[in-house]
């Protein structure tokens, strides 16, 4: 748990400082609370822009929790797997990310040499969620361009909430 309750706290997680395409991030039953500062999951030299990367790029699971308050979200996954779900983001088991006023941004690009199943940005299993109050919810999402078969999608959602109430 990454906890800001005693005040503004900006978290970057930057998983590919060396920028060698070799790096990604997974959250497992974990929370992150930032109380307003902004929290920034990618790689490279700047994680606001570059991604981190893996057979998945960045994974949230079981529960895993993200709350940003007024801050933004922005996450940057690029899966490099040459298997089926080589995924650039996944938000799975029933995880979320909130924010009262702040930006949610996710950027997902599946593997180029993906399987089945590669998709850019996938939100399933149990019921994952996207919230904010009153701010812009962005998802950019490109789906496994040489594989074969035909689920590899730029954003897939099965179960999956997105709520933008402003």
């Amino acid at each position: 748990t990454i906890d800001g309750t005693t005040g503004t706290l900006d978290v970057t997680i930057n998983s590919d400082r060396d920028a060698d395409m070799v790096g990604g991030i997974d959250i497992n039953n974990s929370m992150i609370t930032s109380s307003g500062g902004n929290v920034t999951l990618g790689g490279g030299a700047n994680p606001l822009t570059d991604f981190a990367f893996d057979a998945v790029g960045v994974t949230l699971r079981s529960a895993a929790a993200i709350d940003a308050g007024a801050g933004n979200i922005v996450i940057n996954g690029q899966g490099t797997g040459v298997g089926a779900s080589a995924d650039g983001f996944r938000l799975i088991n029933s995880s979320t990310l909130e924010t009262t006023s702040g930006n949610i941004t996710i950027v997902g690009n599946a593997s180029t040499t993906g399987g089945t199943g590669s998709e850019g940005i996938i939100l399933d299993s149990g019921t994952p969620s996207i919230t904010t109050a009153s701010g812009a919810i962005t998802l950019t999402g490109t789906g496994a361009t040489s594989a074969t078969g035909n689920t590899n999608f730029g954003v897939l959602l099965s179960g999956a909430t997105i709520t933008s109430s402003g």
